[in-house]
This record gives C-alpha cells, structure tokens and sequence, in this order.
C-alpha cells in the first residue's frame, strides 16, 4: 500500500506482473485489447461500458479505428495522461501523470478489472 498521497501533476511508474509470473499477453490481440482498455477505461464515468462491443481485428488498421472515441458515449473526462507504456509477456509498465485528485488509483482500478474480466 502506498503511504504517501498522490498528486495532480505527479509523475508514477505502475507495473503489474501475471499471477505466478504468467504471460498476461499471449498475442497481438491480447495487448491490442490491452491498449484499447488504456483508452476506454481512462474516464470519469466507465458505468456499464465494456469493449465486448468492439471489434477487434487481426490486423492493425482495423484496430486504429477501435481507438476512436465512440459517438454514442459522453465525452472524455480522463483520470490519467497515459504518459507511456511498455508490453512485456508477463508484465507491463505505464508512466502516468495524474490529472485528476484521486485519478491513479481509480484509473488502475478501472484497467485492472476491465482487462481481467
């Protein structure tokens, strides 16, 4: 447990590891999906929104246009400025700035949950 409060305008390392060390990523489509939840999950309001929806392609032009924030939504209010990412097999890590008071926690929350499920 972190001891010390974030802040708006703090930068921080998060990484997460599989259980056990297993891969979290099998495939591309795996950290496609993954990259997509980035996107999608990084908002105020995520109440009843999945990306079981989306399509998700094989190939990476169909994928670009998943990243197009739906019409049908409201518009973005994002917790987090995903600053940058990196995809291991069995982890990854992301350089966040947080942007909104309490964003970092609710934002891993919101990613961690949304991608598992």
């Amino acid at each position: 447990m972190r001891k010390e409060p974030f802040g708006i305008g703090n930068y921080v390392h998060v990484y997460n590891r599989g259980n056990r060390k297993m891969d979290i990523f099998r495939d591309d489509l795996d950290r496609w999906r993954f990259l997509a939840s980035l996107r999608f999950f990084n908002d105020v309001d995520t109440k009843n929104r999945t990306l079981r929806g989306l399509r998700f392609g094989r190939q990476r032009q169909n994928f670009w246009n998943i990243l197009e924030w739906p019409t049908t939504w409201p518009p973005q209010k994002p917790l987090v400025r995903v600053i940058a990412y990196c995809l291991m097999p069995n982890h990854y890590h992301l350089f966040l700035r947080e942007i909104m008071n309490n964003g970092i926690p609710e934002f891993i929350r919101k990613l961690g949950t949304g991608y598992t499920n």
